[in-house]
């Protein structure tokens, strides 16, 4: 060793070593790497792929169709996006982006398949994750659609939505928001974030990548990092906005929701008086009563006659499982109608019920309908064939 160099007394005193770097599992990770890209918001032209007139090539849906054509697909690489577990910061929140994703799915894509349905879906969850768009599932939907330059999604603004939703396609669109909305990844889109029908030819289209075509619609995502999965890792927000259109499609939405939130409140205010030994009985009678047969204060005038039950909910295409199957009745009216229970007898045992009160009642009809009285016509009589025949002639 040269004399400049001295070996340390001990190993106690050598330089810590450098730690290894973390090799990532994830795949995504591997290909485009862990930190996520510095993307310019004004490389993300949001208003111009809205749909409005200027937006779209003035051609047939022929010539439109041969210009998708023309438009080959890209080759870059784009994984499946990661599955998005809806976590509403309340239930009412949690219940809006559920409808706003239904009518997204209806409205866009009930003409196509079951994989056409889950992309448009998929597309939405894109966007929310993206940075250029915004944080909620309703603020996804009805992005524009209070604008003259044109919504993101045609039907919030081409009035669609004055044609109400129902049927086998209303509850299949409900079936895929939910699914989307609880993990349900649509792989073949990737991390899509524009969608069009074959027969229109969009302006923005050349500028972005095309990566599949599933029906009648061709999905694409931004170029370069905007694209890059990295660039979708937004987090959902939780409060979902509610727009004059989504309220018009659904005007009970939440009411019974926030009912069943009073009366769980007062279930809490139960339990704090039970566990005071000072409190009455009609102390926790007068909580109780208040909450089942009260709409809250917070409750406007639709959403309080849903809570009494004057207000069908399956009316609106919504069911809510905080509701009561005989609508038009409160709890407080169920309570009051149930019959009191029978006591047992000396040795414990319940008695038999009483068979007449349970078995239907069948009275017989006094006048019976008498049996119509069938007229068969006459038998036609034919006549009998004279002409003689020739086999007969030899004998």
């Amino acid at each position: 060793l040269p004399p400049s160099v001295t070996l340390p007394k001990s190993l106690d005193t050598l330089p810590e070593l450098p730690s290894a770097p973390t090799i990532p599992n994830d795949p995504v990770e591997l290909a485009f790497g862990t930190d996520q890209p510095v993307l310019n918001m004004s490389d993300f032209n949001v208003e111009g792929t809205a749909n409005n007139a200027t937006a779209y090539e003035d051609v047939s849906k022929e010539e439109a169709r041969k210009i998708n054509l023309g438009l080959s697909f890209s080759t870059q690489m784009s994984p499946a996006a990661a599955p998005f577990f809806l976590v509403g910061k309340t239930p009412l929140d949690s219940a809006r982006a559920q409808h706003c994703l239904s009518l997204a799915v209806y409205y866009e894509a009930a003409s196509e398949t079951m994989q056409g349905q889950y992309g448009v879906a998929q597309v939405v969850i894109n966007r929310m994750r993206h940075p250029a768009w915004p944080h909620s599932i309703c603020g996804v939907v009805f992005q524009g659609a209070e604008r003259r330059s044109g919504c993101q999604f045609t039907f919030t603004c081409d009035g669609s939505l004055s044609r109400k939703p129902t049927g086998r396609a209303w509850l299949l669109a409900q079936g895929v928001a939910s699914a989307a909305l609880n993990g349900f990844v649509m792989p073949e889109v990737g991390h899509a974030t524009h969608y069009h029908t074959d027969w229109v030819a969009p302006r923005w289209a050349p500028s972005l990548r095309k990566l599949k075509q599933i029906g009648t619609h061709i999905f694409y995502t931004w170029q370069g990092g905007g694209g890059n999965p990295r660039a979708f890792t937004n987090k959902y927000n939780g409060q979902e906005p509610w727009p004059t259109l989504a309220a018009l499609s659904a005007p009970g939405l939440g009411s019974s929701l926030t009912a069943q939130a009073s009366i769980d409140g007062a279930a809490v205010s139960l339990a704090a008086l039970g566990a005071d030994k000072t409190a009455t009985r009609s102390a926790q009678d007068r909580i109780l009563s208040a909450a089942i047969t009260s709409p809250p204060s917070n409750l406007s005038q639709s959403g309080a006659s849903a809570v009494t039950g004057q207000n069908d909910p399956a009316k609106n295409g919504l069911t809510s499982g905080s509701q009561s199957q005989n609508t038009g009745t409160s709890w407080a009216d169920v309570s009051r109608s149930s019959p009191p229970l029978p006591k047992p007898d000396a040795n414990g045992l319940m008695p038999e019920p009483d068979l007449a009160s349970i078995l239907p009642k069948y009275n017989l009809p006094t006048d019976p309908p008498k049996r119509p009285t069938l007229t068969v016509p006459p038998p036609t009589q034919t006549k009998r064939q004279t002409i003689p025949s020739r086999a007969m002639d030899g004998l």
